[in-house]
């Protein structure tokens, strides 16, 4: 090998090594080649949301390279505030240990994993915290003889459903 092909090759491995750095910084969130996202107070606040899913998620570093991802963290944000955020997560993280160690309480709870399969299953999320406060599974009882209500969820104290519905409940 003459001194050009050297050069050549030490010139390629420094091209393959500042790519790997940049790839890797933008895994990370760092991307130090685009300074007007760290600008952005939004997408500072998506970085810190996706990086709350990190013990839900081994690979959660490959969430920030996604816009949907990252998207749905704002809108999350938007929603329901960083402080709720940040909690319901930590007990997803709880719940998700509670299922590997077998609990029965755990098993019924949607499983996350991003901020976008959070999003999408919000409300289920929401049906099994309702359920664990009850501590029992939820029921429904009674027809109500409304046009606009078919059942009504109840957690648990049916002497205040008596006495909110008394005059619509019908048993059967």
């Amino acid at each position: 090998m003459n001194k050009k092909e050297i050069q050549k090759q030490i010139n390629y491995l420094e091209n393959t090594k500042n790519r790997i750095d940049k790839t890797i910084s933008f895994l990370k969130g760092e991307r130090k080649d685009a300074p007007e996202a760290k600008k952005d107070p939004e997408q500072t606040m998506a970085n810190e949301i996706i990086h709350f899913f990190k013990p839900l998620n081994t690979s959660y570093n490959l969430l920030f390279a996604r816009k949907n991802q990252r998207e749905a963290a704002v809108r999350l944000l938007n929603k329901h505030g960083m402080e709720k955020l940040q909690a319901e997560i930590r007990f997803l993280a709880k719940i998700q240990v509670m299922k590997q160690q077998g609990k029965k309480k755990a098993e019924f709870c949607p499983s996350v994993k991003s901020p976008a399969e959070l999003e999408e299953k919000w409300s289920k999320y929401e049906d099994f915290k309702l359920s664990l406060r009850a501590n029992k599974k939820p029921h429904f009882m009674g027809n109500l003889m409304s046009d606009d209500l078919k059942w009504v969820f109840v957690e648990g104290d049916r002497k205040a459903f008596n006495m909110q519905f008394k005059d619509k409940i019908t048993y059967e």
